[in-house]
């Protein structure tokens, strides 16, 4: 009796610890898939942009405009510097070796989405300084299409920037891949409150 209450718990906790594990592999597919198809649409951002404001440097007559154009390539430098490392990391075996390893790895990816937001404020506030100081110093030109360019930069990325990594549902949408996201914050749709 004791035997076949002892098996029994065997194949239970086996089967259940199995099927935890299975999930935990799931999510962490998930995760890697999604951090990969997010430093690919990065770097082509950056990518595009270095293209189209290489081109508008090259070409503008204006020296205002010329430095818009310079500052994007510059920022897109920056943002193609982040998506190489990004993407190689994400392709690197990330099998799943205990819940530890789950959770901190998804812990780093919730500071870098933070530490994103800071970075994200400082270059908007940068670029509203420029602007502010721009009829004031001899530079104006540049100082006013570095401006321009920061705020039309973080204009371009704040509603989808806003929508998928800010604020989510409480199902972590909007979400139209049916995987598992997290954000800062989440409202309940049921209730309006966050």
């Amino acid at each position: 009796m004791k035997a076949t209450c002892f098996i029994l718990i065997l194949i239970t906790y086996t089967c259940s610890s199995n099927s935890v594990l299975g999930q935990l592999q799931d999510f962490n597919s998930q995760r890697t898939k999604t951090d990969q198809k997010l430093m690919l649409s990065l770097g082509s951002w950056a990518s595009m942009n270095m293209l189209g404001s290489g081109i508008g440097w090259a070409r503008s007559n204006s020296e205002e405009n010329k430095y818009f154009h310079q500052m994007n390539v510059m920022w897109n430098l920056v943002n193609l510097g982040l998506a190489i490392p990004g993407y190689i990391k994400a392709k690197q075996d990330n099998s799943v070796k205990s819940v530890y390893h789950l959770l901190e790895a998804q812990r780093k990816t919730e500071t870098i989405f933070l530490v994103n937001a800071g970075i994200d404020l400082a270059y908007i506030g940068s670029g509203l300084l420029l602007r502010s100081r721009a009829p004031n110093v001899e530079k104006s030109s540049q100082f006013m299409g570095y401006g321009n360019s920061m705020i039309h930069d973080f204009n371009q990325g704040t509603v989808g920037w806003t929508d998928w990594n800010i604020l989510l549902n409480e199902y972590g949408g909007p979400n139209h891949v049916q995987n598992f996201c997290f954000a800062p914050i989440h409202g309940d749709t049921q209730t309006d409150e966050l």
